[in-house]
């Protein structure tokens, strides 16, 4: 799943992105990856 939605902002950015890494699921905030996470909404 890459999907971003809106959540708290982090310097300015209020974007996150739904992530799966090694069987975990979360949320990144967009302001600390460098492709600025997904354009597709979830």
């Amino acid at each position: 799943m890459n999907c971003f939605r809106y959540g708290d902002s982090v310097n300015g950015v209020s974007t996150w992105t739904a992530v799966r890494w090694n069987g975990y699921f979360g949320w990144v905030s967009d302001y600390h990856l460098s492709d600025y996470g997904s354009m597709e909404p979830c």
